[in-house]
């Protein structure tokens, strides 16, 4: 009996040593920057899903049960998690919560910038449309120097927590982080070299900040980031006065839009549809942009395209 009692132990503490980290993350790009520095030491569950939109995102009863089970919960911060407090409280999540963006530059929107964005809403049912996130901007995302502290936050609590495999998360940390470095440096490139220079579009919401501050692209938002309401006449009728003076040659959709805008602004004022970009979330996995990194080279593709557009439609108008 005793030595049946002991193989019972033993076996037990051996499932426990093999055993994969429960991580929840709270949206798609996270999961797959985790999967990246965990891959098989972990089982990974993402509450928001690929190719969700994750600002009218709230948690199921499974992504309840997901939190409950979790050693781990990693998230954005910066009040991206607007159903943060509750989910957790929900689900007694007794585990730790990593927040990837900790010691990240981030960009403060303006009071008044704010308020602009705001009034540009129709009025009716706007405490509907908009989850209040502060004045800072979340999407850190957009920037991959963001990304490579992202993973080492990530990579440090994956660490900490499952100590035996710390050398494994390292080695795979900074495989990805080059990986990180090599895209940006890409990115920065290929724009230097557009020749359509100066780049700007137009983009529905205002998503883009962190990767204008890197990149020379402009970015012109319709709205802010967070808003799912249409735009306004009032809105409608201040694009043609933005376009004009800025010299906006380029309009860009957004993977958690649909074109009906786009399509609208193209026809009535004239401009280049610039295609899809991508701002919250990353594909289903076998499709194009199914990864974070996936993500900024379709972008840096879609911007590049666009602009050729732009070049060859001049140019066959006479005026290059």
């Amino acid at each position: 009996m005793k030595k049946l009692l002991l193989s019972a132990l033993f076996a037990s503490s051996l499932s426990l040593s093999f055993a994969e980290l429960n991580v929840v993350t709270s949206f798609s790009i996270l999961e797959d920057i985790t999967a990246n520095i965990g891959q098989d030491k972990v089982k990974i569950t993402s509450m928001i899903k690929r190719n969700q939109n994750p600002h009218n995102y709230e948690p199921t009863m499974s992504d309840i049960q997901s939190l409950y089970n979790a050693d781990l919960l990693i998230i954005n911060g910066l009040n991206f998690e607007h159903w943060l407090k509750r989910a957790t409280k929900q689900s007694n999540f007794k585990g730790e919560i990593v927040t990837a963006s900790d010691g990240i530059k981030v960009i403060h929107l303006a009071e008044d910038e704010q308020h602009h964005h705001h009034h540009d809403h129709d009025d009716h049912n706007h405490d509907h449309h908009h989850h209040d996130h502060g004045d800072t901007d979340p999407h850190v995302w957009q920037n991959p120097l963001n990304g490579i502290i992202m993973a080492n936050n990530i990579a440090k609590a994956l660490s900490e927590k499952d100590p035996e495999n710390s050398e494994f998360y390292a080695k795979n940390l900074e495989a990805y982080q080059e990986k990180l470095h090599q895209v940006d440096q890409t990115i920065m490139n290929s724009l230097n070299d557009n020749p359509s220079q100066p780049l700007k579009g137009i983009v529905l919401h205002d998503s883009y900040r962190y990767f204008s501050e890197r990149y020379p692209m402009m970015f012109f938002p319709v709205l802010d980031a967070h808003s799912l309401s249409e735009p306004s006449v009032k809105v409608f009728a201040g694009i043609q006065t933005m376009i004009k003076d800025n010299q906006i040659p380029v309009i860009f959709s957004e993977s958690m839009e649909q074109s009906r805008f786009v399509n609208t602004v193209v026809k009535d004022y004239h401009i280049t549809d610039g295609g899809q970009l991508i701002s919250d979330t990353i594909m289903p996995k076998g499709e194009p942009c199914d990864s974070y990194i996936g993500l900024l080279e379709c972008n840096l593709n879609t911007i590049n395209q666009a602009f050729d557009k732009v070049r060859k439609a001049k140019d066959e108008s006479g005026l290059l």
